[in-house]
């Protein structure tokens, strides 16, 4: 941009001032226009970058929406100059009528412009459907365009075109190997497509049970799920929470919002045995590389725990450089823990075969789960149970209590007393005022069978020194869960979140703060490298 300003500033008793102008328009409009391959390649599900460098798609979404705001930046400046020079000769409605040009390049602008305002993510999130559908058909209006425009456009219009030819022609292929040809192949309940089988956990998840896809994908992966039944043409995408195996039996947990999953959990409610037939493309997305970390941190809120709980699995049966796992799970009550009991069992398991110090940590956001710990009707119940006490009734929307966001403000300097390894019990403790269970407490909330027994320091008796669990009322703050676990780290640490945007912000600033604490540049510290890896939504 800075370039276009070259050889085009004029003082106004210039003879060129008045017509000079239109320089500048020009520079801005090729700027512009050669920008719009890399603007639709970017938009992509399958698209050449993802290809040669493995980046995921939602991940160069990123760069997509910045190119379309510097776009719509450059096409005012296009569109300024040009109506400046014209006012400055008083003709700019003349220029209107010989020159209907303008006019379609002012639509062009205005549908680029509606398309950013749509793409803010609070709209995309409450009209997500609406949004997906106004959006692809702005787009091709939007090349239409500029097509008419100006000839000058017109193969960067048709590299365009091509890259969402090469997307189409993808996924197409990608569509009929899962859902045509692997079906026919293999014998499968289904002669086209996939037969999802469907569970409701409770009055907010749904369960759906992919068996012997046609998928072979990797942990963390995502895919799109289309279910004419339920909506003919829209198609979501949701992380696989399995690890594929022999049976690749892919299985999704859902949380049910307006549209799509509103009407998936409707039609669990009304058919609660019968199969639904569905149609699945992917898998999509590259999770992050962490067999080479000596310590990892998961933070995970709710379903988004499907993507961190996988990537736990596999860096369990991966790795052979990682020391020590904190797993932080956030949920709102008791009952989504249960979801997870699979991967909270085959997590422990593996991570006592291969000598891994493992740290559950449960985060329960609910004020009932508290008020049913201290009530004498319920002090029979234990985390996977399911009873009246529970606070997924129907006034769990009126039970809930989130603990607020507050970061910490302690420092990384650690006095002599602090510097001694910290007990298991000590270390997570905050300012905020949580409730935090005994080690008998955590195995019973856990279902802890009695061969594996708690010892008297609160170890699994078939692995003491491996697996440990606490739960406690309440989210700490990002800077509790995370400070303890790299302060004592050594070597490379990763910290992997799956959450909200709001809890995502924290955390980057802890991350970046501990970082200049650590004096990582230094090379003093005794943590070598820590990044940080957020699994996006919407």
């Amino acid at each position: 941009m800075a370039l276009m300003w070259t050889n085009v500033i004029f003082e106004s008793n210039s003879d060129l001032y008045k017509i000079k102008w239109e320089v500048l328009a020009f520079r801005a409009g090729w700027v512009l226009t050669v920008q719009l391959p890399l603007l639709y390649a970017t938009a992509l599900k399958v698209n050449p970058i993802t290809i040669l460098t493995g980046i995921s798609y939602e991940r160069i979404n990123w760069l997509h929406r910045w190119i379309a705001r510097f776009m719509v930046i450059t096409l005012f400046l296009h569109a300024f100059f040009f109506l400046y020079e014209w006012g400055l000769t008083n003709s700019i409605m003349s220029q209107f009528r010989v020159l209907p040009m303008a006019l379609w390049g002012l639509s062009a602008w205005g549908t680029m412009i509606l398309m950013v305002l749509g793409g803010w993510r609070y709209i995309r999130s409450r009209f997500y459907e609406a949004w997906i559908i106004s959006h692809i058909l702005s787009a091709y209006v939007a090349l239409a365009l500029t097509y008419t425009h100006t000839r000058c456009t017109t193969y960067f219009v048709f590299i365009s075109l091509a890259l969402l030819l090469f997307d189409a022609t993808g996924r197409t292929i990608l569509w009929l190997r899962n859902n045509v040809c692997y079906p026919i192949a293999s014998g499968s309940e289904s002669k086209l497509g996939h037969i999802a089988h469907l569970q409701a956990l409770d009055e907010e998840y749904v369960k759906v049970e992919l068996r012997n896809t046609s998928l072979r994908w990797k942990p963390g992966q995502h895919i799109m799920l289309q279910a004419p039944q339920v909506s003919f043409s829209q198609s979501h995408p949701f992380t696989i929470s399995s690890l594929c195996d022999g049976q690749r039996k892919a299985v999704l947990v859902i949380k049910k919002h307006a549209g799509f999953t509103h009407r998936l959990g409707a039609r669990v409610s009304k058919n609660a045995t019968r199969p639904l037939q569905v149609y699945v493309s992917g898998p999509f997305g590259n999770a992050p590389s962490l067999a080479t970390e000596d310590t990892v941190v998961f933070i995970s809120t709710g379903n988004r725990a499907s993507y961190t709980y996988a990537l736990l699995l596999d860096l369990l049966s991966s790795s052979k450089i990682t020391q020590t796992i904190h797993f932080h799970h956030i949920v709102r009550n008791r009952r989504i823990l249960s979801f997870f009991q699979d991967q909270i069992d085959d997590s422990a398991r593996a991570a006592t075969q291969v000598g891994v110090q493992l740290l559950f940590n449960f985060h329960i956001t609910s004020a009932v789960h508290h008020h049913a710990e201290e009530s004498d009707a319920d002090t029979s119940l234990t985390l996977f149970d399911i009873g009246e006490g529970s606070s997924t009734g129907s006034s769990r929307a009126q039970s809930i209590e989130l603990a607020k966001f507050r970061p910490s403000g302690s420092s990384l300097m650690l006095s002599q007393a602090e510097k001694e390894p910290p007990d298991i019990g000590d270390q997570y403790q905050t300012q905020e005022p949580f409730h935090h269970g005994t080690e008998e407490e955590a195995a019973t909330l856990l279902g802890v069978e009695k061969a594996h027994a708690l010892d008297e320091e609160g170890r699994i008796s078939n692995g003491p020194e491996f697996v440990k669990y606490k739960y406690c009322d309440g989210r700490q703050s990002a800077d509790v869960m995370l400070r303890p676990a790299v302060v004592d780290a050594v070597g490379d640490v990763a910290v992997v979140g799956a959450v909200p945007s709001q809890l995502a912000a924290e955390m980057s600033q802890v991350v970046s703060r501990m970082s200049k604490e650590l004096g990582l540049a230094s090379g003093k510290s005794s943590v070598r490298s820590l990044r940080l890896w957020l699994e996006s939504y919407g």
